[in-house]
């Protein structure tokens, strides 16, 4: 969805039984005041040890565009296995959160432990490691910083 122009809009857990999981990502458009957008594409299941880019900016042959020069990738890595990452632009940091399982990051000399549900941000380093220490699937998003 591009909001575009404006949008009030509020996402809620409609069961009053179910825990509800999901990921409301917000990213600052590249130009303001355009055109209101919706659109939805089935991505189907990632590959075990690969990343794969679903949103990138419009033309980049993504499934789904956004008004803005970032990239959002979905990851699935199995035990133990090494993934590696490489940011798009100089200008992006890059933000990783774990869906499942748990994953290390390593990037410049340090590495970083992510159980479920953690993200980490970073900047500085074009290209990223990342480890699962037991099944995992991540989100990547790679995105213009300041």
């Amino acid at each position: 969805m591009s909001a575009g122009t404006g949008i009030t809009h509020s996402e809620f857990n409609g069961s009053g039984e179910d825990m509800l999981k999901f990921l409301q990502i917000w990213i600052i458009p590249e130009r303001l005041g355009a055109e209101p957008r919706y659109g939805q594409a089935t991505v189907g299941p990632i590959a075990p040890n690969t990343i794969r880019t679903v949103v990138g900016p419009k033309g980049t042959g993504t499934p789904l565009w956004i008004n803005q020069q970032a990239w959002l990738s979905m990851g699935h890595a199995t035990s133990k296995e090494k993934l590696i990452y490489n940011r798009r632009q100089d200008r992006n940091g890059v933000f990783i959160f774990a869906i499942n399982g748990s994953i290390t990051v390593g990037g410049n000399a340090e590495s970083h432990y992510l159980a479920e549900r953690d993200g980490l941000g970073i900047v500085d380093t074009s290209r990223l490691e990342i480890t699962a220490d037991a099944d995992a699937t991540f989100i990547v998003i790679d995105v213009p910083v300041g």
